[in-house]
């Protein structure tokens, strides 16, 4: 990972506003990294949303934090909440996609956004803009990658 030290020193240092989204119909992976990098900044007491662009399975529920998923298509009133923690963001982690198109409507927010992004992601090829970077398709998932990153 590109700076990963000066990542984890962001992340164990005073708390930051964080925004994790990830793509469009979550899938096990893409909310399983969310909620486990969710519960694992929340020891450092992070200001953290976790946006979800659009619903996803009711199985997946069952996950620890899933109540704080926030689903961008549900209403207005999500809509605001999520503009407004992406435009505040220090830190917006973007997990499991690796093109701007999977986050359908929540992407022009996040690329006008000032924070700095953190890309983290197991498929080929990504074309999201990154400060901090952790690549590897040859992960099974991007859950293995949250992993590294938390040991």
């Amino acid at each position: 990972m590109q700076n990963l030290q000066s990542l984890r020193e962001l992340l164990t240092g005073s708390p930051k506003k964080i925004v994790i989204t990830t793509h469009q119909k979550p899938d096990a992976d893409a909310l399983g990294s969310s909620l486990a990098l969710y519960n694992y900044l929340k020891k450092y007491h992070h200001d953290i949303t976790v946006v979800a662009p659009t619903d996803y399975p009711r199985f997946l529920f069952w996950m620890p934090g899933n109540n704080c998923v926030v689903d961008f298509e549900l209403d207005d009133k999500n809509k605001t909440h999520i503009i407004k923690a992406i435009e505040k963001a220090d830190l917006i982690f973007c997990l499991d996609f690796s093109s701007w198109e999977r986050l359908k409507e929540v992407a022009q927010y996040v690329k006008k956004s000032n924070a700095k992004r953190v890309l983290i992601d197991h498929h080929l090829d990504p074309t999201v803009d990154a400060d901090y970077k952790m690549w590897q398709p040859k992960a099974a998932a991007t859950c293995e990658l949250i992993y590294e990153l938390i040991k």
